[in-house]
């Protein structure tokens, strides 16, 4: 598996667990409102409602926790990637010494794309000498 279908794959999760959290969260306010708002007779007896109130607090709570982990996995794989990029081109322009739109071509990135970029990267000379 690439990087890249791992970052996808990973994204769909936390998208996938966050769709989840959120049925969740729908199915314990549906619950609770049948069972126990006022001037409504309950749809089903109060201690399995609690019961099940209680499962869908405990599953919410995980599924909350490992989107949390999902989404700062992700931060940290695009940090990864970002800096990937940057360092592309400082490579390509400090080392090989092609031009920003050559750059910009062989990294399939937008030329304003790439000298805002390149903009925000030491040169490599600059790094090494200072």
């Amino acid at each position: 598996m690439n990087g890249l279908t791992a970052y996808r794959d990973l994204k769909i999760d936390a998208e996938l667990l966050e769709i989840r959290a959120n049925d969740l969260e729908a199915e314990y306010k549906t619950l609770y409102e049948c069972c126990f708002m006022p001037g409504r007779k309950p749809m089903m007896q109060v201690d399995k409602a609690l019961d099940r109130l209680d499962e869908i607090k405990a599953q919410h709570l995980l599924l909350q926790h490992l989107c949390t982990l999902k989404r700062d996995a992700l931060r940290q794989m695009e940090a990864v990637m970002q800096q990937s990029v940057n360092i592309r081109i400082a490579h390509l322009r400090d080392i090989e010494g092609r031009s920003l739109s050559e750059i910009a071509e062989t990294l399939g990135l937008s030329l304003s794309a790439t000298k805002q970029r390149s903009a925000k990267i030491p040169r490599v000379a600059e790094e090494v000498n200072g």
